[in-house]
């Protein structure tokens, strides 16, 4: 440990990591797994990162949060639902439940979405976060499950959070998928004031209820 003080008081970053990866080798002490993921994320080493913490599982939440930072849903699927396991907290369920819409290869599989709804329902039932709302009302409205009361599970996250710009775009989806794109285009106008039309989602929302209207 005197030499780990050394590298740090010469600033020398890669020798106090070396140390550092030996101590935690020989100790597996949760401090110096901490020391080694700031290092890491310093260095924004994401790839070593990743694969420290995925061989030392000694922060699964960390792991978790650099998965979906890179955008590595499937694995991020795998983790979420083993920390919902593990700890019983409802939120990692949910977390599960979106990666694994985000990673699944056919997002218009049956099996697979009926699997989601599921669990965001268990989800909604114990934790009325505007987040899984309108991720469960969108899946509904958008893949035609049942776009009724899709709607009604947005207007439950709106009533949380009413200038989420992204849920009002569920919303006028859901009145565009049923016919109403009067009502669809008055929501994609606040949409498109709270400065989120650039979303390429949106940008398809509104060239589809601009066509519609014209028809």
């Amino acid at each position: 440990r005197r030499l780990a003080n050394f590298y740090s008081d010469t600033k020398d970053l890669e020798g106090i990591l070396s140390i550092y990866l030996r101590l935690y080798e020989n100790f597996k002490d949760e401090k110096i797994a901490k020391k080694i993921i700031q290092i890491y994320s310093y260095q924004k080493e994401y790839l070593k990162l990743e694969n420290f913490l995925e061989s030392s599982k000694s922060d699964d939440k960390v792991l978790l949060q650099l998965y979906t930072t890179t955008q590595n849903y499937k694995k991020a699927y795998v983790l979420a639902n083993e920390i919902y396991i593990k700890t019983g907290n409802i939120d990692y369920l949910g977390q599960s439940a979106i990666y694994q819409y985000e990673s699944a290869k056919d997002k218009n599989s049956e099996e697979i979405l009926e699997n989601i709804v599921k669990k965001l329902i268990r989800v909604i039932d114990k934790d009325k976060n505007p987040l899984y709302l309108n991720y469960l009302g969108y899946l509904l409205i958008d893949h035609n499950l049942d776009i009724s009361r899709g709607i009604e599970y947005v207007k439950s996250a709106l009533k949380i959070e009413p200038n989420s710009a992204f849920y009002l775009d569920s919303l006028a989806w859901g009145y565009y998928k049923q016919g109403n794109c009067k009502d669809a285009k008055k929501i994609m106008n606040q949409v498109i004031k709270l400065d989120e039309s650039d979303n390429e989602e949106v940008i398809f929302h509104i060239n589809s209820i601009d066509k519609c209207l014209k028809n």
